[in-house]
Order: C-alpha cells, then structure tokens, then sequence
C-alpha cells in the first residue's frame, strides 16, 4: 500500500517552538489538550519526539491573520 504522503519530515520541539513563538511548556499542553487542534507529537525514539511537517503546515494555515495596525 502506497503511503498518502511519502515524503514526511519530522519537525523537533525546537524547531516549532521557533515557529509558533510558544514555550516548551505551552506546547506540551496544547498538544495534550484534547479540545485544541494543535497536532500531537510522534515518539520517534525513546528519548525523541517530534511533529509531522505537513500536520504542523495545515495547523499553522488554519490560524486567523492578525490584523495589521499602522
């Protein structure tokens, strides 16, 4: 069976920590939330979790813009 993305990337707690602008803490609660959309961790190892790419990519396509004020 052929896998609906077949190139999927992993993003580490640091490299979406940079992107969301949320702290360590933050983003362990919002992925532990279960009435928040932000998308759940994968344990990748042992001692090692990370974010699918393309989840992380619709999740931040999902949030509102901010209006821009001059």
């Amino acid at each position: 069976m052929k896998s609906p993305n077949p190139v999927c990337e992993f993003w580490t707690a640091k490299f979406v920590q940079q992107i969301t602008g949320y702290s360590r803490v933050t983003l362990w609660r919002k992925s532990r939330d279960p009435d928040d959309s932000f998308p759940a961790p994968y344990q990748l190892s042992a001692n090692r979790v990370g974010w699918r790419s393309d989840e992380m990519s619709s999740w931040l396509e999902s949030r509102p813009r901010a209006a821009y004020v001059a």
